[in-house]
This record gives C-alpha cells, sequence and structure tokens, in this order.
C-alpha cells in the first residue's frame, strides 16, 4: 500500500519508541525508459531534473509494461535499527536496488525470475532488502525493475525486521492451513474416485490440486519451494497451471449442469475456451518467454487474461441458465462461482490495470476459493451420495433380474422334468416285491415333495409374485415353506392383510425379511422366530424376533454380508433398520419405513 507524500510525511513524524513495530507505506516517484544501459548516476540526475513522476495509487500499476522502469523512493525519521524493504510482488522479472545514504553508495545484486530463487537477498516468496537506519538518517532508494511484456504492479511497503517476521509467520500460517485444506480435499476426491471409480471425483481431486498450484505459482510458494532452479518454467507457471485448473472447472461445470443431456451451444463455447487454453500452455515449451521479446510476451499474457476473463463469464452464464431450471446443485454452484469467478475476473484486470486493488490479493483469493470449495464439497458429497443410491438400486435390479430367471427357470424347466419323473413312477404298476414297491413309493413322495419345494422356492424368488399378492401374503407363504421343513416355528402378527405400498418397497422389504430368516436358520440355531408388521401412523413398522443363540455388536467393525444387504436394500428405499442382540438373548431386527407425505 502506498500512501501520498503528504499522509506519508504525517505518518513519519508520529513514529516513536512505543511505535517501533509500526509498519508504513512507501510514497515514490517513477520514470519509465526504454534503454536498460542507463547508469545510475545519469538516473539520478533525471530525478534531480524533476523527470519522474508522483505515484498517485496506493501502488505503482502499469498494466503489461513495454519500457524499463525506475522507482525512487526515500526513508526518514525511522525508528532506528533494522528495516525489511519488501516489493510485494512475487513475479518481477529483473530488479535491483540502489541505496544513497550517510554510509554511501550501496549497490544490492541483480535479481528475479531470471535467475535462480537461491540468488534472492532475503529467500522470501516476494522481493525483500534488509536496511539499517538511524534515527536522523535520510536514505534515498532507487529500485531498477524490468518487468517488459508482464505485468508492472509494484506495491512497496517497509517494516521494521521484528514486525517483518512476525507478519511473514502469519502470511505462511495462513497459506500452510489454506492449502492443508485444499489438500485434504484434493486427496478425498481422489479416494471417491478410486472408491467409485467415477471420473468427475477425478476430475475435481485433480481441479483443486491444480487450482493449489496455480496459486503458489501466481503467489511465489512454487518458486520458493518446488521449481527454484527452473527460472524458464516460473515464467509461465501461472497461466500453465491456471490454464489446467480452468479446463478441468469446464469439465465440472459440464457435468454437474449438462448431467448427460448436451445443449450444443454450452457444448461448443466450452470446448472452444478449452482448446484455447491448451494452445495456451503449449506456447511457452515452444518458445521460451525470457528472450521472446515484448511483442510477443505481451500478446502471450493478453491472450491469456482474456480468455480467463472469458471463461469465467461463460461459467457464470452458464450456472445461471440452468439456475432458472431450478437444479439445487447449479443454484449452490452459482453462489460458488460468483465467489470465486469475480476475484478472478478481478485479478485478471489488475494484471492489464483495469480492475480494482481494493483488498490483499492473495487473501481474497485464498478466501473465495475456500468458500467455492466448501460449497463444491456440498455438491460432490450430495452427488456421492446419490451415485452410491443408484449403484446400490442397480444392484438390486441385477439381483430380481437374477431371482426371476432362476425362478422360471425352476419352474419351467427343472420342474417340469421332475413332474415327467413322478408319471414315469406312475406306470411302474406290475411290480410284486413288496420291497421294490416300499421304494418306488418313497421315490414318488420325494418327488412329490421337491416340486412342492421348488413350486414354493420358485414363488419367493419371483418378485412379479410378491408384488401381486403383496408383502403380508408373501411373509405368510414363507414362514409356511420354512415351518413346513421343520426348520422353525414362525409366529406372525399383522395389524391389516393388506399394505398400501408401492412393488419396489414391497419386493425390497420381504427380501429384508427373506434375508433375516435365512441368517436366523444358519446362524442363530433358535427354534421360534415372530414377525410382525404394523401400520402406525407414519410409519410401517417390521420387527423380527427370534430366541436364538444372539450375538455381540458393540465393537463389531465388519458386519456379516447377511446383515450388510439388508442395511442396503433398507437404505435404498428410504427406511431405516435397527439390530439389538445380546450373546444368549435371541436378536432382534427392526424396519421403519416413512409413510410418504400425501398417504
Amino acid at each position: 500500500m502506498l500512501f501520498p507524500k503528504a499522509v506519508f510525511e504525517q505518518t513519519i513524524n508520529q513514529v516513536g519508541a512505543k511505535e517501533e513495530n509500526r509498519t508504513v507505506s512507501l510514497p515514490f516517484e517513477y520514470l519509465l525508459v526504454k534503454d536498460s544501459q542507463q547508469s545510475i548516476q545519469e538516473i539520478r540526475e533525471r530525478h534531480k531534473k524533476g523527470d519522474f513522476s508522483s505515484g498517485k495509487n496506493k501502488s505503482i500499476n502499469l498494466g503489461i509494461s513495454s519500457q524499463y522502469l525506475w522507482i525512487h523512493f526515500k526513508l526518514k525519521g525511522l525508528t532506528a535499527g533494522s528495516h525489511i524493504i519488501e516489493v510485494s510482488n512475487s513475479r518481477i522479472n529483473q530488479l535491483q536496488l540502489f541505496e544513497f545514504g550517510k554510509r554511501g553508495y550501496i549497490q544490492r545484486y541483480m535479481n528475479g525470475d531470471f535467475y535462480q530463487f537461491k540468488s534472492r537477498e532475503n529467500l522470501n516468496k516476494n522481493f525483500c532488502f534488509r536496511t539499517i537506519l538511524n534515527t536522523d538518517d535520510s536514505t534515498d532508494y532507487y529500485l531498477f525493475i524490468n518487468q517488459i511484456g508482464s505485468t508492472t504492479r509494484i506495491p512497496l511497503i517497509v517494516y521494521p525486521e521484528r514486525q517483518f517476521i512476525k507478519v511473514q509467520q502469519a502470511v505462511y500460517l495462513f497459506d500452510g492451513l489454506t492449502y492443508g485444506i485444499l489438500t485434504f480435499v484434493t486427496l478425498f476426491s481422489l479416494f471417491l474416485f478410486f472408491s467409485s471409480r467415477h471420473l468427475f471425483y477425478l476430475y475435481y481431486g485433480f481441479y483443486v490440486g491444480t487450482g493449489i498450484l496455480w496459486f503458489f505459482a501466481y503467489f511465489g510458494l512454487g518458486y520458493e519451494y518446488l521449481w527454484s532452479r527452473s527460472p524458464w518454467f516460473q515464467m509461465f507457471s501461472a497461466p500453465f497451471f491456471a490454464c489446467l485448473n480452468l479446463i478441468l472447472n469446464l469439465k465440472i461445470a459440464d457435468t454437474l449442469l449438462l448431467s448427460g443431456k448436451p445443449r450444443s451451444m454450452f457444448i461448443n463455447l466450452s470446448a472452444f475456451l478449452k482448446i484455447t487454453f491448451i494452445c495456451i500452455i503449449v506456447f511457452p515449451f515452444i518458445i521460451d518467454l525470457r528472450y521472446a521479446g515484448y511483442l510477443i510476451n505481451h500478446i502471450y499474457l493478453l491472450i491469456f487474461l482474456l480468455t480467463v476473463i472469458a471463461s469465467m463469464l461463460f461459467l457464470i452464464s452458464s450456472v445461471i441458465f440452468f439456475s432458472a431450471k431450478k437444479s439445487i446443485i447449479a443454484i449452490i454452484y452459482l453462489i460458488a462461482s460468483l465467489i470465486k469467478a469475480s476475484g478472478i475476473i478481478n485479478l485478471a484486470l489488475i494484471e492489464i490495470n483495469w480492475g480494482m486493488d481494493l483488498l490483499p490479493i492473495e487473501f481474497a483469493l485464498q478466501i473465495g476459493i475456500i468458500v467455492e470449495i466448501v460449497l463444491l464439497s456440498y455438491v460432490i458429497t450430495i452427488r456421492y451420495a446419490t451415485f452410491e443410491k443408484a449403484l446400490l438400486q442397480s444392484k438390486i435390479e441385477i439381483q430380481e433380474q437374477a431371482f426371476n430367471n432362476i425362478s422360471r427357470e425352476l419352474h419351467d424347466n427343472v420342474g417340469q422334468q421332475l413332474s415327467l419323473a413322478k408319471l414315469n413312477l406312475g406306470t411302474l404298476k406290475e411290480i410284486h416285491n413288496t420291497q421294490d414297491k416300499e421304494k418306488i413309493e418313497s421315490a414318488r413322495d420325494l418327488v412329490s415333495n421337491s416340486i412342492y419345494q421348488i413350486r414354493s422356492i420358485s414363488k419367493t424368488l419371483l418378485g412379479e409374485k410378491v408384488s401381486s399378492i403383496g408383502i403380508a401374503e408373501a411373509i405368510k407363504n414363507e414362514a409356511e415353506r420354512i415351518s413346513k421343513l421343520g426348520l422353525l416355528s414362525i409366529n406372525l402378527s399383522f395389524s391389516r392383510d393388506h399394505f398400501s405400498l408401492d412393488d419396489q418397497k414391497e419386493i425390497i422389504l420381504f427380501r429384508i425379511v427373506q434375508e433375516a430368516l435365512n441368517n436366523i436358520i444358519k446362524h442363530a440355531a433358535a427354534t421360534i422366530v415372530n414377525i410382525s408388521l404394523d401400520d402406525e401412523a407414519d410409519h410401517l413398522k417390521i420387527l423380527i424376533q427370534d430366541n436364538g443363540k444372539g450375538f455381540k455388536l458393540a465393537g463389531e467393525s465388519t458386519p456379516g454380508i447377511g446383515l450388510m444387504n439388508m442395511k442396503n436394500r433398507a437404505h435404498t428405499i428410504g427406511a431405516d433398520l435397527f439390530i439389538e442382540s445380546t450373546p444368549g438373548q435371541g436378536t432382534s431386527i427392526k424396519i421403519l419405513l416413512k409413510k410418504p407425505a400425501d398417504h
């Protein structure tokens, strides 16, 4: 932040011993030159002649620069001690500081993004210079900056060194928290992808990941920690990751909003923007932007910024269009997009000196993307839950189809062959041996019993049969079949003979009861089972109790397949399933299905 000179002079006069940690912004004067070879003595002479212009805004923002920049500022009246002069911009091609004070003339080393990160005087994501001041010192500084073809935005701040350390600790702590949250979201999205194999979650994970790298590149952390020995990559790292991020952003918008119903206008515009971003990504790998000169850098940066603005406007208009269709996902996405897109559009406009620099850019964008990620994470949670439910429904439908096929196969094939075998046994009348006759009669009885059992099983497997006779009658038939086998004694208690349920819910509830009875037969060692169906005020309740050996529920980390099947089936129809069991005291399974509001 930069104050007008009169305000600055007033501020300096107020700095005393009690305000030694005060941070102040610098007044400045600047000069644009076409020749980078002018000596510092020539620049000082031009300053004495009044060739420098006074800064009028909070920072120098010249847009995409075509000339070299010299900045002059003066420090006086500050508390004695070590101070840090910070150029609050992490992306500067070249800069060099010259100092003129009582100690004489000091020339700092040339550094910037054209050089490896370790060449900086202070290893900080921004460019910082340490200077020693006495209370009565008046020191002139000249700062040379080469930003030809790049955005020239130069805020200048001076800190007492202790205050600078505190500020940097707070900044890096906030960075750590922000990027820690985003990294967690990235890993969680990749976990959802590996568990569901749905590409949407892969896109979203990479979207958040490239967003982190974009911010790393734009605000200097990437050059500080990741590619500090690659100046050529630092030159275009921000556009590189920004383009990847926005391509994924458009892909996510396609997936969330279009949902398999493509509209040619949106698809075509989205595809055009993606292709443009890909060209922007590829171009710096063909031409080294450090040596490309003003025109190529200017055109490259301008195309990038305008494409960013166009993609954000396209995204907002798309979301507004689908929000008008009353899509809840689109409405949430609209809120998230407006927050992030407005920040990115303003950032792009600031880059070309058209935007409003009202808040610290890094802080505003970090808050914006966190809010966006929170909202979008809520959307993908809804989507994942919907996907899981649809997947489970699909599995149940496949199972029902398999049951129906088996039922028909038993009835039409196996049942018919057994009936034929029974008829053949009935033709054996001329046998006089009593023992043989008894064997034949026993075989006929076994075949008759098998035919009965197959027909009973066929009826219970056939979902259409269940829905046609109703759940109460289907449970009665199943109980009768099991009782005739002598496996269990089943007591039934129904509050009515017919329950108003749709076919799918009746079939799924019957399958849950079937699964429960199958588990009791296999594992419970029970002799008596009580099943009740009660039509209560706001829900249907099914209660299945046995007198078996029970089992321990507490601490059970991996429930059996049978229990999981019952819970999954209940989940697909919105029912709640509760299991209570104690070793030696049997098991109780309760299913509660809420009735529709218009019931």
